[in-house]
């Protein structure tokens, strides 16, 4: 709770000096880290990665991957957290320039495109 009572006063600090929006969504998606890592340990949840402002459920197969999804969403629920543009059951995703996949991670391909279009050089 200390952390993210300094959290808060670091947004209190944003706001009062005027600085750009971005420290201040900086600022949230820290508290939103500290959050969701406090209730993965209180919780002792399995299967679930938080990073920034997003979380990611992993499981070895559907029924693995569906009791964990189940875990957090109880967790989120008891913590009073509201979750907004979920997406379940993917099989692929795009996460930190990766996208990943059963048993492979490549580059996502989105990324690669300006590298791809690149004019070769002439000298």
């Amino acid at each position: 709770m200390k952390r993210i009572k300094n959290l808060l006063l670091l947004k209190r600090v944003a706001n009062c000096f005027n600085v750009n929006a971005y420290l201040s969504a900086l600022a949230m998606a820290f508290v939103f880290q500290q959050i969701i890592d406090s209730s993965i340990e209180k919780y002792k949840l399995s299967g679930i990665y938080a990073y920034h402002d997003n979380v990611t459920v992993v499981g070895t197969d559907q029924a693995d991957y569906d009791r964990h999804l189940e875990e957090f969403l109880r967790a989120a629920k008891a913590e009073k957290l509201t979750l907004a543009k979920c997406e379940t059951n993917k099989t692929e995703i795009d996460l930190l320039g990766y996208r990943v996949s059963h048993n492979l991670i490549r580059p996502d391909p989105k990324r690669l495109k300006p590298l791809l279009n690149l004019p070769v050089p002439q000298s």
